[in-house]
């Protein structure tokens, strides 16, 4: 954290950071790099497990560029951290939430409404469920399937398609 709050004082045009792993990053961390480092387009917390939406409000509230950020496996999130995302920055693009089972439906689907590529892997399967496409892709495969009527599981539609056992891919699920 002491490296992170003297990162932020000294690189304010800093547009990308990767802290995934850092399992002992703090709210107040964050808040700092945020409130200094304004033009933040890319950061990546996978595997951040302190962090909570305190983090994703400061973040929301000074880094209006964003375009990409990884949540993956910040298993303190909830759905407050999605929608101040969602409401202050108008370019988030894409969002890793694997394994960020807290998050509702709720949160995900204004995520997705909003046009935001949503990466991530088993804890939507429910979701994709609701009338969606789902893509899937991996070194170059690509299938996209749509939910039939009668429940038909998009995501595991286009899981079979291209390799049954094989639960690595990059998901994106948009409005059916």
């Amino acid at each position: 954290n002491a490296i992170l709050h003297a990162l932020a004082q000294s690189a304010t045009k800093l547009t990308s950071a990767n802290f995934s792993g850092c399992a002992q990053l703090t709210d107040d961390a964050v808040a700092a790099l945020a409130s200094t480092c304004a033009q933040l387009t890319s950061v990546n917390f996978s595997r951040c497990a302190r962090l909570t939406d305190t983090a994703m409000a400061a973040l929301a509230k000074a880094c209006a560029q964003l375009t990409y950020i990884s949540v993956e496996r910040c298993t303190e999130l909830v759905d407050f951290a999605a929608t101040d995302l969602m409401k202050a920055c108008a370019r988030l693009a894409s969002v890793h939430i694997e394994g960020c089972y807290t998050l509702s439906d709720a949160a995900v689907s204004a995520l997705r409404d909003k046009g935001v590529k949503l990466v991530g892997w088993r804890g939507f399967v429910p979701f994709a469920q609701k009338g969606s496409n789902v893509t899937l892709s991996q070194g170059g495969a690509v299938a996209t399937r749509s939910s039939g009527s009668g429940g038909t599981n998009a995501v595991a539609a286009a899981d079979e398609s291209l390799s049954a056992g094989v639960h690595c891919w990059e998901v994106e699920i948009t409005k059916g």
